[in-house]
């Protein structure tokens, strides 16, 4: 077998420790100089020597191979097989993790180094289980006392999925919490499994505060939101979900899939290789039931395939709207 080579990628911020860590403490640093390895500034597909990239207060200022101003700066000479680029936006980047099946929390500790050495200089944290504590990390890191990648973060789960939610919320708590965190910093907001009318207070809410807000959706049924509908209330940004035009809100989205039908039989193992034994499976009735319900002329006589559930999933792209601010989806985007 032919072995892989694997270039080394150096996210250009990275590099200078000055992506994520503060203004201040870019300004603090003396001019550095990028010489050797190879570009790749995204423009293309293709990666060109690099020649030679001069950044001053954190940001790059004069690149060519000659004429370069390198009086008292620092020169990082790169080897061929290095590669610099962009630093990345990572859009949903959550810190939170389950270590020990105890629920899960903010990795503070590892996560802003493991964002920046693969690259990615932004992060939107797309829910938090802790926004106090991501709060201060963000602080910290834009103060330049942390080492971390710039992060943008959304505040607490407004929805089911947040710890002890509360079910009798109304709009106007909606709008009264949105207000407490707009005033503390956060631009972005996360709603995932949160009832239609309380996500549309969210909507308005975020956006008096020129604040953005994205979701996980569902199909419409029950309290869920279907994607269409969202957008319709001017959703910026949808992370997930399972609905749009293709499948009924009259029920929960994966219901509404087709399904297989389940095998006759199948071949078991024993001690001595392949028996001729067979077992049976059996499809949930649920799911039964809404395969009988809803014949899908996009599902094929042997059952449904990976092209015809992302056909199914991707029925949002009949309508688009105008956007006013950045990171703003339409509704042809979401395919």
């Amino acid at each position: 077998m032919t072995p892989v080579r694997i270039r080394p990628l150096v996210a250009l911020l990275c590099i200078l420790l000055a992506g994520g860590v503060g203004l201040e403490t870019a300004r603090s640093q003396p001019t550095t100089v990028l010489r050797g390895g190879q570009l790749f500034d995204a423009t293309d597909t293709t990666l060109t020597d690099n020649p030679g990239i001069v950044v001053r207060a954190g940001k790059i200022v004069d690149r060519g191979a000659t004429a370069l101003d390198t009086t008292g700066a620092r020169i990082v000479r790169l080897g061929p097989d290095h590669v610099i680029l962009p630093g990345l936006v990572d859009l949903h980047a959550h810190y939170a993790v389950d270590f020990f099946g105890a629920g899960r929390v903010e990795e503070t500790e590892g996560y802003p180094l493991l964002y920046l050495a693969n690259g990615a200089t932004t992060t939107f944290t797309a829910g938090e289980m802790q926004p106090d504590k991501m709060r201060r990390v963000r602080r910290a890191v834009a103060r330049g006392d942390r080492i971390g990648p710039r992060m943008l973060t959304s505040g607490p789960y407004f929805g089911k999925a947040r710890p002890g939610w509360d079910t009798t919320r109304t709009p106007a708590s909606i709008r009264r919490e949105v207000d407490r965190w707009a005033a503390r910093g956060v631009e972005h907001f996360k709603a995932k499994r949160l009832q239609a009318e309380l996500l549309r207070a969210l909507i308005d809410q975020a956006h008096r505060h020129g604040a953005t807000v994205t979701g996980h959706l569902g199909s419409g049924s029950g309290q869920s939101v279907n994607p269409r509908t969202a957008i319709d209330m001017g959703i910026d940004r949808i992370e997930h979900f399972l609905g749009g035009a293709q499948l009924p809100d009259t029920a929960g989205a994966y219901d509404a899939l087709p399904t297989a039908p389940p095998p006759t039989s199948r071949p078991s193992t024993g001690s001595r290789g392949i028996s001729g034994s067979t077992t049976s499976t059996s499809t949930p009735p649920s799911r039964r039931t809404a395969t009988t319900a809803r014949a899908s002329p996009m599902s094929t006589p042997t059952g449904r395939t990976p092209s015809s559930i992302s056909r199914r999933t991707c029925g949002l792209c009949s309508r688009k709207r105008t956007t006013r601010r950045p990171f703003r989806a339409s509704s042809a985007s979401l395919s």
